[in-house]
């Protein structure tokens, strides 16, 4: 039995990391996973707006096909219980003179003009709430996935000897090194920068939604933060430790981005293709296959 752990301060990335997984080595035998969830910081519907990005970025991801062909468009966007709409084209700009209507918070100063993608074609951007993805993930995973939280009297390490002392098992754990905030106004700064959105299509739309290229681009976070995987220490020696860390640490990123953005969560799903790859191409993950 090898048992993958994933650890992740977002359960949305946690959890797309575990479907992920879950389709790409369907065919492994005795193969089993847990997701340790943050409970602590994940973010309530209430407090959570709704996002958009684009679908078309500059990800370079190893297994781009899988990741976002297979994983983005046919596994999330097909399936209507996940709330994605796909849009076929995006338009920033900005807000009509007319104003905008009566809001409970800060007034919209942009819009987004989206028309919804239509049948098979490919979406460049997509509007989605993060709360409802989390929910329906969790909902598709709970018949095979193991979900745990770590209490704050045990390491990621000490959970891990506990619950799988005999069994191989491959723990991921990208929160090493990760900065804590204990200044949390997230809200008013998602609030301050909503675009009204705009569309056609005939689908029902949220009145402003989170723009997250133009979102990062305002308050400073690089388009693409490297991140480092490392060998870490472990209490069992048939345990295989690896700390995902970013080469640059930041802050809003970590604790913000992470929760509300599927591209970086599919940066996370490929991160963990990659290693568990290296592992197995090593020899150091050694599972039966159905494969014939």
């Amino acid at each position: 039995m090898v048992v993958l752990v994933i650890h992740h301060r977002s359960n949305l990335a946690a959890y797309l990391a575990a479907i992920a997984a879950t389709l790409y080595y369907r065919h492994w035998r005795s193969f089993r996973i847990v997701v340790v969830e943050n409970n602590n910081v994940t973010p309530t519907a209430t407090a959570t707006p709704w996002c958009g990005t684009n679908t078309v970025s500059d990800l370079r991801l190893g297994h781009h096909d899988f990741v976002v062909s297979y994983l983005l468009r046919t596994v999330l966007i097909g399936d209507a219980d996940t709330g994605i709409v796909p849009l076929g084209s995006v338009n920033l700009a900005p807000l009509a003179a007319n104003g905008y209507g009566a809001v409970d918070g800060p007034v919209p100063t942009q819009s987004v003009y989206v028309r919804v993608a239509a049948g098979s074609e490919v979406p460049v951007g997509m509007l989605y709430h993060p709360i409802v993805v989390i929910n329906r993930l969790r909902e598709v995973l709970a018949p095979a996935v193991t979900f745990v939280s770590l209490k704050l009297t045990h390491s990621l390490r000490q959970l891990v000897a506990q619950m799988v002392p005999e069994d191989q098992a491959v723990v991921l754990d990208f929160t090493a090194n990760s900065p804590i905030s204990t200044l949390r106004n997230f809200g008013y700064l998602m609030s301050s920068n909503l675009v009204g959105v705009h569309h056609t299509g005939g689908q029902s739309m949220p009145p402003s939604a989170l723009w997250l290229p133009q979102f990062k681009a305002r308050v400073g976070v690089a388009p693409r933060n490297l991140w480092r995987a490392r060998r870490g220490p472990s209490i069992n020696n048939r345990h295989t430790c690896i700390d995902i860390e970013p080469e640059k640490q930041d802050l809003i990123e970590t604790e913000l981005i992470s929760q509300l953005d599927l591209n970086y969560c599919l940066r996370v799903c490929d991160t963990t293709l990659d290693i568990l790859e290296g592992l197995v191409m090593r020899g150091e993950i050694r599972v039966l296959s159905n494969k014939l």
